[in-house]
């Protein structure tokens, strides 16, 4: 006689997907607060027009600052964006670099990261280590008592 057919290996239940883990209760780490300028400190705007988040509108652009780097190391900030405006707007006419100069009397710089701090000075080299204290010498035995001095006659 033939033996059976095999049958066919069960098939395992699916598993069941793994659990999600729960969400962190740990608070978010606190987050940074957003580099905001003042421009309303920042000299020589022209027609005092701020034209975004850290970015105005300079005056005496050619005559004294003559490329954004120079207007944003004014009020000690990095230039991160300059533009030529067209007619005393914040209507960007075409983009520049930070160190373009311009034949105009205003320009639109924008100086959002602070300026690099200076770089650090390298760190004055530790004294050499203090020798140790010398040890105190051990406290020595009393000197045996000597009979007196007898004195010559």
């Amino acid at each position: 006689p033939s033996p059976p057919p095999p049958s066919p290996p069960p098939s395992p239940p699916p598993t069941p997907p793994p659990p999600r883990p729960p969400p962190p209760s740990s608070p978010s780490p606190p987050s940074l607060p957003p580099i905001v300028c003042d421009e309303s400190l920042w000299p020589d705007k022209d027609h005092g027009l701020v034209c975004g988040e850290c970015k105005v509108l300079v005056n005496k652009f050619s005559s004294k600052y003559l490329t954004c780097s120079g207007y944003c190391q004014a009020v000690g900030r990095s230039c991160t964006g300059a533009w030529e405006e067209s007619g005393d707007t914040c209507s960007i006419s075409y983009e520049m670099t930070c160190e373009q100069t311009l034949r105009s009397s205003d320009a639109i710089c924008e100086c959002f990261s602070p300026a690099p701090p200076p770089p650090p000075s390298p760190p004055p080299s530790p004294p050499p280590p203090a020798p140790p204290p010398p040890s105190p010498p051990p406290p020595s035995p009393l000197p045996p008592k000597l009979p007196p001095p007898s004195n010559p006659p």
